[in-house]
Formats: C-alpha cells, structure tokens, sequence
C-alpha cells in the first residue's frame, strides 16, 4: 500500500463560493512536500458512491473526509445521510486502512460501532464537538505535515498519537481517536486539548 492521502470533501455551495475548503488546502500543502495525493470534490451521492470504489481499488492507504456533520448524520454538498447508510456505502471498503473525518461532532461512539466493523478500517481519528473552518483547515494541514516528515512512509499508532497529543495542546482542540482493540472490540482515546483520556 501507498502512503498517501485520498481527500474527498463535499460542503455546501456556499462554502464552494466562499473558498472555505479545507481538503483543497491539505492536498496542496501535501504536494508543496513532493506528495502524491488525490482530491476530489464531490456533488452527488453517486460521484462519491465512485470516489469510495475508486479508493478502495486503489492502493492508497489513508482516506480524509471534509465534510459537515452532527451527533448522528453528515452532510454533504447533495444532502445528509445517516451514520448507517454511511457505513453501508464503505463496507468492506477500507480495509488495513485509517480513515479521518473533519465534520463537526461526528467521530463519537454512534459512528464507530457501525463504521469500524463495517468497512474493517484500523481507525477512525476527528472532532466530537463543533470545530471552526480555521481551525480544522489549520489543525488537519499540520497534522499531515508532521506525520510525513523526514519521508516518513507509515502512519503508525504511536506516530498518530504522538502527533494528535501534541496538535490538541497547541490548537486547544479535542478529538477522539478510534481503533480495533483485541479485547475490547473498539478502543477510545479522547484528546482533550492534549491530554489523553482513554
């Protein structure tokens, strides 16, 4: 598998019109760093019914969604759909891979329990809680630009923790970090502006 990023974001027309994308702004601070990522920005359920498959099939290893989101639904540029019609649409489709959601209080325990065992991912990583379009455009551009430098290839556990630990501090943002745990089905760590709750 590649070490790369495959970036799908889908907001509102507005926020197009207002240039308020922030998976544009990650695919191209990861270029800037000689990277191979993929963006795309996606209006219809079928568009991103292909862009799934076409990551799936693909060998890139880590998916990055933007997108706008609530305790039990994400919304997207065509409209909302449920954490389990959202599940549907990624089974068995991110196996042996890390997926990251940048969508207001959407990554809790709802979205794990049906994603997790639905698509066979390694982990789900984002926000709990409302975040502003600065501050996830800020806190996801560095995230990546800390987790692939020095050529680093592999998005580790400890690399992925090390790393959220030290951005939650400085941002004073919290996010929640989701992953298969062999005794406990799925394991939590909580990020509360750095500081790790388990």
């Amino acid at each position: 598998m590649l070490s790369e990023v495959f970036i799908i974001e889908s907001l509102t027309k507005q926020d197009r019109e207002d240039k308020r994308l922030e998976g544009e702004l990650i695919f191209r601070i990861l270029k800037m760093g000689g990277r191979k990522p993929k963006y795309h920005f996606i209006e219809t359920l079928g568009q991103f019914n292909e862009k799934i498959k076409e990551f799936s099939s693909s060998q890139y290893r880590y998916l990055h969604i933007s997108c706008h989101g609530s305790p039990n639904s994400f919304k997207f540029y065509f409209g909302s759909i449920s954490f389990e019609q959202f599940a549907d649409l990624f089974r068995d489709n991110l196996a042996n891979r890390r997926i990251f959601i940048s969508a207001c209080e959407s990554v809790n325990k709802d979205l794990a329990s049906l994603l997790i065992p639905s698509s066979m991912c390694y982990s789900i990583v984002g926000p709990y809680e409302p975040i502003r379009f600065d501050d996830a455009a800020m806190i996801w551009a560095s995230y990546y630009y800390l987790v692939f430098k020095n050529d680093q290839t592999v998005m580790d556990r400890k690399l992925i923790l090390r790393t959220l630990g030290t951005l939650t501090k400085l941002y004073q943002i919290n996010i929640n970090y989701y992953s298969i745990s062999r005794k406990r089905g799925i394991k939590l760590i909580r990020f509360i502006k750095g500081g790790k709750k388990n």
